[in-house]
């Protein structure tokens, strides 16, 4: 699944390329006309700023870009750092290599299978920190003035193997739902889509 994944980021980024004028870099003039600020908000799977949040983006030397978001998911509230660079700053084809961070939730009661019965019943569970290194490619579209729409995609490196535990005593999850834990773990499959608009 893994490998399958990461062939489609990598025939993504090629038709994207593809797609391209044929101009390498973006025009001084413009790029200096260009906000250097962006706040926005955004959603998707294994999100920047997870199921819904918000985020600044600066441009801190020619199309290289610093951004941190903040936000609330599956794995409790997130925070982010990406550095991105840009062919065409502010706008098109953008790369992206970052580090997020979910906080967890303590004492969450999930209704689960559980073993030997395989029967469905409410376990307690603590959610611990779980941290991800996440590699993307996205492409902003104008809008407006100085506004942007965003698509990114990419994938979520884990850095914690099972970051959780179960509280409930004398309950063994069976393996239906450790593979749904598995899935809700930040990392993985990254899809995200916001907007963001321009400062001076």
């Amino acid at each position: 699944m893994k490998h399958f994944i990461l062939y489609i980021f990598l025939l993504f980024s090629v038709s994207l390329n593809y797609c391209q004028e044929p101009e390498m870099y973006t025009n001084p003039v413009e790029q200096d006309a260009a906000p250097i600020l962006f706040l926005g908000t955004g959603t998707g799977i294994n999100n920047f700023n997870a199921l819904l949040g918000i985020f600044v983006e600066g441009n801190v030397v020619h199309n290289f870009t610093l951004a941190g978001g903040f936000g609330i998911g599956d794995w409790g509230y997130k925070a982010a750092v990406a550095a991105r660079y840009y062919r065409h700053y502010p706008y098109k084809v953008f790369y992206g290599l970052g580090f997020s961070s979910a906080s967890g939730i303590r004492n969450i009661e999930l209704e689960l299978y559980t073993e030997p019965s395989g029967e469905a019943e409410l376990v307690e569970l603590n959610l611990r920190r779980a941290n991800a290194l996440n590699l993307t490619l996205g492409y902003q579209f104008k809008v407006f003035k100085k506004s942007r729409i965003y698509l990114e995609f990419g994938y979520g490196i884990r850095l914690q193997r099972t970051p959780y535990e179960v509280v409930t005593p004398n309950v063994q999850l069976d393996e239906i739902s450790i593979q749904t834990l598995d899935m809700m773990v930040p990392g993985g499959f990254i899809f995200g889509v916001g907007f963001s608009r321009g400062f001076k």
